[in-house]
């Protein structure tokens, strides 16, 4: 009896003592102590070998140490002990994740989940793995839940929002970036990035607004997304014809990170809003320097030689982006617009298709298709592709122009032409293509005072738009006043000289006013 009250006796004893090694373990750690934590831990498990707690709690410590074959043993002997400890696959997961593993980091997570749901952080993690691995649906479904039971939880909203960034879907991204912002003010990415988003979809006073605060919250040390905020208050500058305060923005980003090839694009971009074409392609050619096998960054080169219209010299950098990657769809697109500019429209279409072949689920490039075939008088290829954008994007404004335009010049289907050409005013009636396309089509009906009227539209939107002036001049025709008409076909000509449908219409109004 004496022998066996003892061995309990002692067992207590070690219990204590093993109790004692791990409390004094969890205050060294919060202290920041790693080293000597594990070492009470390691003395906690001598004595109670059976402590599972302790030993995630050690291999936390190994991990942080750099012993990450330790910490891995521990954590799994840990599981193998038991096998519905939550904290132990949690940690598991965060291994696999330091170490790249993110599939496995994903399984251990959801084993975790398995346990236990309602713990924030472990779909925090979930969508931190998801993100790497660039399952982009996925992460933000993680991140969403993570935010429903942590409502204050600022990272996961940010993070939420790249998600969404990623999936194109910025208003939600904005949204979510907007909420990470309330949680944490003092967060200047948090702002940065609410101002990226607000500047792609064209609110630039609030773009403004939020990169002006996160540049006043950023830190000096927080280099890399100064330079992201200043390049992209450059961007807010440029899209609001704020050419010169644009290039003092891009010039900051540099002076921060001379290496950011992005603001160096840019600033070559608005030294040629500037007409200062030779100083904006000296900072193009700084840009391909710096990124020389990127093919993201030579595509974006092509770019920006596309579009002050230096084709030669685009197509030469969409050329090496597809060297670098055949499958880079946009630099496929790219050349299309290219030749699509140049009036090559064969070699656009060539272009285009394999694009569309690459990524089926884009509308744009499907739109483009439909555009070089209408260039080309193929208006059946092009009524096709049109119908095919349309439906992906059916309220795409642009579309339903082009969809009307081939109608009406196959001479087919004259009502469907004229909804379409009305639903494209309904959702733009801003664009002056839309209210041309109207139109042309009133005409074919030979409706000719709507016509005007609708003509006028366009022309109040574009006064020295050749072709919407000539198309005015028809509907005067078509409503006996062969003067206004006339007058309509002179300006068409002293805007554009070598307009040869112009010049034959005047004719034929002179011939009628003789």
């Amino acid at each position: 009896m004496e022998s066996s009250r003892g061995s309990v006796s002692e067992q207590v004893g070690r219990k204590s003592l093993a109790d004692e090694h791990s409390r004094r373990g969890e205050q060294l750690w919060e202290a920041g102590s790693i080293a000597e934590a594990a070492a009470e831990w390691e003395k906690a498990l001598e004595l109670a070998p059976d402590m599972v707690e302790e030993r995630v709690s050690l291999a936390l410590a190994y991990f942080h140490l750099g012993r990450q074959e330790e910490a891995f043993g521990q954590v799994r002997l840990a599981l193998a002990m038991q096998p519905d400890c939550e904290r132990a696959h949690h940690s598991l997961g965060q291994f696999h994740y330091q170490m790249g593993h993110f599939q496995e980091a994903i399984r251990e997570y959801q084993a975790a989940l398995s346990i236990r749901r309602d713990e924030p952080l472990l779909y925090t993690d979930l969508g931190d793995a998801y993100y790497c691995l660039e399952e982009y649906e996925k992460a933000a479904a993680a991140y969403r839940e993570a935010t429903r039971l942590e409502k204050e939880d600022a990272y996961s909203h940010f993070w939420l929002g790249w998600s969404l960034e990623k999936l194109d879907r910025t208003e939600e991204a904005a949204a979510a970036f907007w909420e990470a912002a309330a949680a944490a003010p003092d967060w200047g990415e948090a702002y940065y990035a609410l101002g990226r988003c607000f500047s792609s979809l064209g609110e630039n006073e609030k773009a403004l607004r939020a990169l002006r605060r996160a540049l006043e919250l950023l830190a000096e040390e927080e280099e890399e997304c100064r330079a992201s905020t200043f390049c992209e208050l450059g961007n807010v500058f440029r899209a609001t014809n704020r050419s010169e305060e644009a290039v003092a923005a891009y010039k900051q980003a540099l002076a921060i990170d001379p290496t950011h090839s992005a603001a160096c694009f840019n600033l070559g971009l608005a030294y040629c809003d500037l007409e200062m074409q030779e100083e904006g392609f000296r900072q193009f050619e700084i840009a391909r320097n710096l990124e020389p096998d990127n093919p993201v960054a030579r595509q974006e080169l092509g770019d920006a030689y596309h579009s002050v219209g230096e084709y030669g010299r685009a197509l030469e950098e969409y050329k090496e982006a597809l060297r670098l990657d055949p499958a880079a769809s946009e630099a496929r697109v790219g050349r299309g617009m290219c030749f699509y500019a140049l009036d090559r429209n064969e070699e656009a279409i060539g272009e285009y298709q394999v694009a569309e072949q690459l990524a089926p689920e884009h509308p744009w490039i499907k739109f483009n298709i439909a555009l070089a075939y209408e260039g080309l008088g193929r208006f059946e290829a092009a009524e096709e592709w049109y119908r095919k954008t349309l439906a992906l994007e059916p309220e795409d404004a642009e579309a339903l122009c082009g969809l009307s335009r081939s109608l009406q010049f196959q001479e087919k289907d004259f009502e469907e032409a004229l909804n379409a050409a009305r639903r494209a005013v309904s959702l733009k009636d801003s664009n002056a293509e839309c209210w041309d396309t109207l139109a042309r089509a009133l005409s074919a009906f030979g409706r000719y005072p709507e016509a005007l009227d609708a003509c006028r539209k366009a022309t109040s939107l574009e006064p020295e738009n050749p072709e919407y002036l000539l198309h005015t001049g028809y509907c005067y025709e078509g409503l006996g006043m062969p003067e206004r008409a006339r007058l309509c076909y002179q300006k068409v000509l002293q805007i554009e000289p070598d307009y040869e449908e112009a010049r034959e219409a005047l004719r034929r109004v002179e011939e009628m006013l003789r």
